[in-house]
């Protein structure tokens, strides 16, 4: 009922004003998200859960709906609005001392406007966007900015991809376009980490040798000083080639963890501290047509606090290179395959032998000085109506890998349907091993309006 009331409301007082115009759309989708390492235990896929409903952690199953208001004010200058409204029934079942309308939220996605044409040259957007960077969909050295969200990762980019409050001008001239970004407050990647295991220091018992105790994280307040800030510079080079050149100076979406052990209450506590820390990215990246498929070279380095190399708990800078294409093989068959090679910068940590770090009984992954990525995507189409994509990031040397695969059935004009899986797989602590418990099927329905 709620919905529908919100529904009617903002139909109503939209459109009242729309002399006739369609500046209003959006959609209602019923989601489903359910946890698939639970039964995949049996079969050795996953680490043993407890019984306790762990679970259910990472568990959706609900309702949204999306509202969208695109217009122009003027010949030159647009508004776009983009509202959800969610209701998530699986979070009364992880915490039964909670109502259905504690679980119910509000919240913009997108919300900017768009000035073209200042002076013939300028266009700028301001308000909260995505910003993409370099060339590569997935695994990019240069795409960075934009936080991932892998907790309602399914198929479609608003679902893995977080929108950013941000000032993007646009500076165009015959052969080459200039871009500034401005980020005034940070926003890391959603990760949705289970630490179940992990507690505040008042609740370790007086009978635990060892506790796991996570401090606040240090979040970066909104002051100018924490702002982010980019550029780059995009020409048109002989032969059908274009070529950027980027610059980011801002915070790395995702957090470090900073460990210190002592004594307390003759418990052995491992406190950790998630902290965000800064970074700044040179990036290049040239694309150029060859045999009908899209060719694609990047470049990247990737500027850390670790100077010298020898902290474990601080990304180490890094170079990374990347090459791929992606090709329409037929009119139904679409390829994507990049190659990734990673080498950490000055690199002195001497406990690189098997990749991981003791801490006390317990072990946690270090990043290796080369790393090795490969990126595929195979997408057909078996008609206009329905479709299939599977999607695989995979680190070759510690076997860590991101797989997403799902079919598209689009039912009538209006009504679509997703269905697939989102999987997660490592050892503890790598890239994708941290995210191993939110392995999932995802089914998605979809009316868009």
């Amino acid at each position: 009922m709620r919905f529908f009331i919100l529904f009617l409301i903002s139909f109503f007082s939209i459109n009242i004003y729309s002399d006739d115009k369609q500046i209003f759309s959006g959609y209602l989708m019923s989601y489903d998200y359910l946890d698939i390492t639970e039964p995949l235990n049996d079969f050795g896929l996953f680490k043993t859960k407890s019984d306790s409903g762990e679970y259910l952690l990472h568990d959706r199953v609900g309702l949204r709906l999306q509202l969208r208001v695109s217009t122009d004010i003027t010949k030159d200058v647009s508004v776009d609005a983009t509202i959800n409204f969610e209701q998530d029934v699986t979070d009364t079942k992880k915490d039964p001392t909670t109502s259905p309308s504690d679980n119910f939220q509000t919240y913009f996605k997108e919300g900017f406007i768009s000035v073209r044409d200042i002076l013939g040259r300028i266009d700028a957007k301001i308000g909260r966007q995505y910003i993409f960077w370099g060339r590569f969909e997935w695994g990019g050295g240069i795409d960075l900015i934009s936080p991932w969200d892998f907790k309602k990762m399914s198929a479609e980019k608003e679902n893995f991809r977080a929108a950013l409050d941000s000032a993007l001008i646009f500076i165009n001239f015959e052969r080459v376009s200039f871009e500034l970004l401005f980020i005034p407050i940070f926003s890391p990647s959603r990760m949705g980490l289970n630490i179940s295991e992990i507690h505040h220091e008042s609740d370790c018992s007086s009978d635990a040798s060892l506790c796991l105790v996570q401090k606040e994280g240090e979040a970066k307040p909104f002051t100018l000083k924490n702002s982010e800030v980019g550029a780059k510079a995009t020409i048109e080079t002989p032969f059908n080639t274009e070529t950027t050149l980027s610059w980011f100076k801002g915070y790395d979406r995702t957090f470090s963890m900073f460990f210190e052990q002592k004594v307390s209450n003759e418990n052995i506590l491992i406190v950790f501290t998630p902290k965000y820390l800064p970074i700044q990215l040179f990036g290049v990246d040239v694309e150029f047509s060859l045999f009908g498929s899209s060719f694609i070279l990047e470049g990247s380095y990737l500027k850390t606090d670790d100077s010298d190399g020898e902290n474990i708990f601080v990304k180490n800078s890094r170079a990374k290179a990347s090459f791929g294409f992606e090709s329409d093989i037929t009119g139904d068959l679409s390829v994507m395959l990049v190659y990734s090679f990673t080498h950490l910068l000055d690199y002195d940590r001497q406990r690189d032998f098997d990749g991981r770090y003791d801490a006390g009984d317990r072990n946690f992954y270090v990043e290796r000085e080369i790393q090795h990525e490969l990126v595929y995507r195979v997408r057909y189409n078996f008609s206009n109506e329905f479709s299939v994509q599977l999607m695989q990031l995979f680190n070759i040397i510690d076997l860590n890998f991101m797989t997403l695969a799902f079919v598209n059935w689009q039912i009538g004009t209006n009504l679509k349907i997703y269905s697939g899986v989102v999987f997660f797989k490592g050892e503890e602590g790598t890239r994708f091993g941290r995210l191993e418990n939110q392995s999932r099927f995802f089914f998605e329905m979809k009316y868009m309006f």
